[in-house]
Parts: structure tokens; sequence; C-alpha cells
């Protein structure tokens, strides 16, 4: 276990986990069932999955901007996210879920027996993960600890009186939502706060003016190419560090249905920034051939919307549709390599 990690604090969060197994909110508490809690520095938000009975955990979002993710993932259909899970992993969070003990890494399995857990049973083993964009789920991290903490012993408060029905927690429902606050003399008050205007993310578009002269000197062609951008199927880094993640942009030739290219785009510094090169790679391979295609076809509005501005000035059209057959069958070749 990492010596930063005091075995008292992570006491403290297992007893809280424990104490959420029992009392099982998710028996009458879904997801936009949410609160916020505000201890001195960023607002984390508070979502009780597992309503259903499939997954049982508690997700702890950190700031009003992965409350933003949250909600936009609530109005993505739900065959987008299967086929792009990575949606999930963009949003920061920690999140304390309840598994089978064959989902536990040897050191989730540890951690419970070196602090004197024993763990019966299915859906019962407490694993706790922290989510960064750019990364693959990881162990909490020293200052993480608390704040889940937190936001589990702020849980046992809410959730009976949410059962009761003496708090109104629906967001869909609501222009407001409840925060827990620490009150300068230490002690927690209910406040209600306006829920936080959605933001869109913010990416500046980059590519080489080079290769667009080039493209719009070359004639236009009748080609039209299928393109994605997901991320690559497995982690980059030591084996003893948070893993990162890096991203692929496939392109398939539609009509002969062989592949133009796969370029591999490593995350650096932030996602928009990952998101922001991707027009730079796209027109510095067209130019490589050159091409000037007829049109893009895409199967998420994501590159639509990225596109859009940067293809006009070709005359190429970007056109959403899905599923692309020929363009999944690659993508899923591919991803079995590894």
């Amino acid at each position: 276990m990492n010596e930063t990690l005091h075995a008292e604090a992570w006491k403290g969060l297992f007893e809280a986990a424990f104490r959420i197994k029992e009392m099982a909110p998710w028996k009458w508490m879904v997801e936009t069932e949410m609160f916020g809690i505000r201890d001195g520095g960023e607002t984390c938000y508070v979502s009780v999955m597992g309503y259903l009975g499939e997954h049982l955990g508690i997700s702890v979002y950190r700031g009003d901007g992965a409350l933003s993710r949250f909600l936009e993932m609530r109005e993505i259909p739900q065959e987008t996210i299967m086929e792009y899970p990575e949606l999930l992993l963009q949003i920061p969070q920690l999140q304390l879920s309840f598994e089978d003990r064959a989902d536990l890494q040897e050191w989730d399995r540890r951690l419970i027996r070196t602090m004197g857990y024993k763990v019966r049973g299915g859906q019962a083993w407490p694993l706790f993960q922290s989510y960064r964009p750019g990364f693959m789920p990881w162990r909490l991290e020293a200052e993480e600890v608390p704040i889940l903490t937190r936001a589990l012993e702020q849980l046992e408060d809410v959730a009976p009186r949410a059962r009761a029905g003496a708090l109104l927690l629906d967001i869909e429902d609501r222009g407001d939502m409840l925060v827990r606050a620490r009150t300068a003399k230490g002690a927690w008050a209910d406040e209600r706060v306006r829920i936080p205007s959605q933001k869109p993310q913010t990416i500046d578009l980059r590519w080489d003016e080079r290769d667009m002269n080039l493209l719009k000197k070359t004639p236009a062609a009748g080609d039209s190419i299928e393109l994605d951008f997901f991320m690559f199927p497995g982690a980059i880094g030591k084996r003893s560090q948070r893993p990162a993640v890096a991203y692929v942009l496939l392109a398939v030739h539609r009509k002969s249905e062989m592949p133009l290219f796969a370029d591999l785009l490593p995350v650096e510094g932030s996602l928009e920034h990952v998101f922001g090169r991707i027009p730079h790679s796209l027109l510095a391979r067209l130019a490589a051939v050159p091409m000037r295609p007829k049109e893009i076809r895409v199967q998420n509005h994501f590159l639509v919307n990225l596109l859009e501005p940067v293809l006009k000035g070709l005359g190429t059209k970007i056109v959403h549709e899905s599923p692309l057959k020929t363009l999944r069958a690659v993508k899923s070749a591919l991803t079995c390599m590894f």
C-alpha cells in the first residue's frame, strides 16, 4: 500500500463504505437525485447508482464542469455510449462501487486484507477508483481519500431524508439543488443553490495552413471517406503509475473498404488539446496523398461539430451516418489486436 495513504484515513473510508452498503440507498434513489458538497474548495456532486440492481455504486463528480459533463451524458443515446465507452472516463470523479471479488485488482484485495476486513459474496467487495480525463481508472491518491469519505458521510445524512420525502433531489425536475455546506464553525448545513449552467467545451482547433492550401489546389475527387475517433484499447505507462490513454483517428476508403490510416494521438496536457489536434492529423494525411474527398462520413456528432468548420473551406461535406458498417469492421479488427 502507498505509504502516503494513512491507515486511519482508509479505515474511515472503509467504515463509511460498509455503512452505505448496509443502507443501500440505490433501492430508492436514482442517478439524477443528486446533491452537492462544499467544504471550502470546489463543489462536488454525489450521485447514487444501482437502482436497477446492475451496478451498485456512488459517484462523486468533482466540480461544476464534471456535473455539466454528467448532464450532457444524459442526452447521449445509449448506443453511442456503448460504441464509445470512453465517454464515461472523461468525467473527473471519485467512485465507490461494490463488485464481485474477481473484478478487483490484486492491489485492491490486498488493501482490504491489510485493513483487516473480510468480505464475502457477490457485489459486496468495495472498490475505490479515481477517474481523471486522459487516464484509465486508478486507485485513490492521498488527497482523494477524505473527499470520498466526506461524500459518503453526507450521503448517510441525505439519503434517509430523501426516502422520507423531506428532500427533493432530482435535478432533472428542478432549477436548483441541495448543497451540504460546511459552516465556519465546522457544522454541516443545507443550502439550495441554482444548478450550474452547462458550459460547452472550449477546443482550439489547429492545423497546418500549408496542408490546407495544398488541398484547396487539389482537384476535388469523388472519394468518400469513413472517419472515426476513439480511445486506443490499451493503457500506456508503467504498471506502478496511473495508466494514461491515447486516441486513434481511423480513416477507411468507403468504396474500396481499405484502411487509409490510423493515427495514434496521445493525451498531452488535456483532452481538449487532443481534440484540437484532430484537424491537423486529418489534413496532414489528406495532403500527403493528396486527396480532396467529396465527403467524409462519421458516426458521432462530436466529429461533425468539430470538423464541419474546417472542411467547409475545402468544399468537403461531412455527413453523419450510424452505424458505418465498414468502419466498424476495420475498427473491430484493429482493437482485437490489443
